[in-house]
């Protein structure tokens, strides 16, 4: 009678835990169903939430941030080189503007992704000037900005339409 009593509450555990995976696994299927019936959904990755906003500073450049919220982290996740964070700005015709890394060499070292720890949250940052990969003042306009934490084995990208209104020089 004693080994049926502790063989019980091993087994009850050993069904929960079970459950739980089962559970987990339903809602990150349930989350991709959902992103791809509704492409307003493309920020919700998997195990990210991305939310790109954009503000102008007084000295007429502009930050891009992306908050990140972690919902899960992927096995075997890193970044590969000291990069953490690109934004890629194209014109509405997906012509390459400006990038962040752009004349840039990175250091070849491995990083965590931020945030670390599901729940947890982190925000990116990167100071555009106005100006493009030549140096040369961007006309106003409408433009998409891709912003990307190029981790592996996935990248984390969301885009977001910014409309310029040129630098303070124009």
């Amino acid at each position: 009678m004693k080994k049926i009593i502790f063989f019980l509450p091993v087994f009850l555990m050993l069904a929960a835990c079970s459950s739980k995976n089962t559970e987990d696994s339903s809602e990150k299927k349930d989350a991709q169903t959902k992103q791809q019936e509704d492409p307003k959904l493309i920020e919700q990755i998997d195990a990210m939430y991305l939310l790109p906003f954009a503000e102008e500073n007084e000295d007429g450049t502009v930050t891009f941030y992306m908050e990140s919220r972690r919902n899960w982290k992927p096995a075997n996740e890193y970044i590969p080189d000291s990069e953490h964070f690109r934004v890629q700005i194209f014109t509405k015709k997906g012509n390459l503007v400006w990038s962040s890394s752009e004349g840039k060499n990175f250091m070849q070292v491995i990083g965590y992704v931020k945030p670390e720890i599901a729940g947890e949250m982190h925000v990116y940052k990167q100071v555009w000037d106005g100006k493009d990969n030549s140096d040369i003042p961007v006309p106003k306009g409408e433009y998409k900005v891709v912003m990307t934490i190029p981790a592996k084995p996935i990248e984390y990208s969301t885009t977001m339409d910014y409309y310029w209104k040129g630098s303070n020089d124009e």
